[in-house]
């Protein structure tokens, strides 16, 4: 079978594709193997995706075609990298399909050394390139992993820049921080320049009458299904795009600000400095429910924040919402009952979130609990 969480050449992490994506992946690869013969299943497939792996061709069309049209998001990496590449050697990390290693060459970097681990992946950016006329002596591309390449594999001396686009639905979600440290640490000269240079990751209390609807059952013809309820899960996070519809078009009611969990500096910052539990404090905007807790970041790609990226929901625009989207985790008033008990609060409420597992970012989680302090 094939691992959707291997597509970046990262270990596997519970939040780089979500727990469904990457079930159903599983799945498929068991149940519908590629065969030589061009045939998944029963189901031909086109000639040209004979011996792809599936689960490469459902994660690019799941995730990286909105993604790489996303045009902000281009934008962003495009003005930054402009900025300060001319002249200089280019580490381009898990470079995917080879945007950014085309920035760097477009924008006059002396060379450019695209590391991606997966093999079909650089099969197809080879092709990319040769396209845009940027192979041979602008771009080399290193088909391992960025661990265990060295500075032997870039021409014998470290390089002046570090770019990279790990970044996932949560910030770290797909171990950004891990490997950028470790690229800095080794393949990169003191005081290299890294895009994107930080971002902070927020958490944020919602209301919506919408999200409800998906996510628990109401009464029908006057029968009463709320025993179905007691399946709900309110302890792992999902990512939006897979509730078929967008956060900013679910009316939601934002019964908290956006609050800073943890802010990241990818130039000078080491994995584990996080503390493991965090208490964001607020009141209550308004008299209602709360439905969940939506996790979301910015990122800026240089250190005045000129050019920048948000997954906010009010940012975001239509492609950004289909790739990278926002994290739900739904939320309850636990007192022990057999189905979850509706949080609702009045407004001003005092109220704490909890943020737990900061230490590993990808198992972020969060318990809204009622406070007794003053703010």
């Amino acid at each position: 079978s094939y691992s959707f969480c291997t597509l970046l050449g990262n270990k596997p992490r519970k939040y780089s594709m979500t727990p469904v994506l990457c079930l159903v992946g599983l799945v498929a690869a068991v149940h519908n193997p590629i065969q030589g013969d061009g045939v998944r299943g029963n189901r031909e497939r086109p000639s040209r995706l004979e011996g792809v792996p599936t689960g490469l061709v459902e994660t690019v069309n799941d995730w990286h075609f909105a993604m790489m049209n996303d045009v902000g998001r281009n934008r962003a990496f495009d003005g930054a990298i402009g900025e300060v590449v001319r002249g200089k050697k280019v580490v381009d990390l898990g470079a995917g399909g080879g945007l950014l290693t085309m920035m760097s060459a477009k924008h006059g970097a002396t060379h450019v050394y695209a590391i991606e681990a997966n093999k079909p992946l650089t099969q197809i950016m080879r092709k990319v390139l040769t396209r845009n006329e940027l192979t041979g002596e602008k771009v080399t591309i290193i088909d391992k992993l960025s661990t265990a390449t060295t500075t032997d594999d870039l021409g014998g001396t470290a390089a002046d820049v570090l770019v990279s686009e790990t970044l996932g639905t949560l910030l770290l979600g797909e171990s950004a921080l891990e490997y950028i440290a470790d690229a800095r640490n080794r393949l990169a000269k003191p005081g290299a320049v890294v895009i994107p240079r930080g971002g902070t990751q927020y958490v944020t209390a919602i209301s919506s009458d919408k999200l409800e609807s998906l996510t628990q059952v109401r009464p029908y013809g006057g029968f009463d299904l709320t025993d179905f309820n007691a399946l709900q899960d309110t302890n792992e996070m999902v990512f939006t795009k897979y509730y078929g519809a967008h956060l900013v078009a679910m009316d939601v009611i934002e019964v908290s600000p956006r609050l800073p969990v943890f802010s990241i500096d990818f130039s000078t910052d080491t994995p584990g400095n996080l503390p493991s539990h965090t208490v964001l404090r607020f009141a209550a905007s308004e008299t209602c429910t709360v439905h969940a807790i939506v996790y979301d970041w910015t990122a800026w790609m240089d250190p005045s924040a000129r050019y920048n990226i948000s997954t906010n929901m009010h940012d975001a625009n239509f492609a950004r919402d289909s790739s990278w989207g926002q994290a739900i985790q739904l939320i309850e008033d636990s007192d022990g009952s057999t189905v979850p008990k509706p949080f609702k609060v009045t407004k001003g409420e005092k109220l704490e979130l909890h943020v737990y597992e900061l230490e590993d970012p990808t198992k972020i989680y969060t318990r809204l609990k009622r406070s007794a302090e003053e703010l």
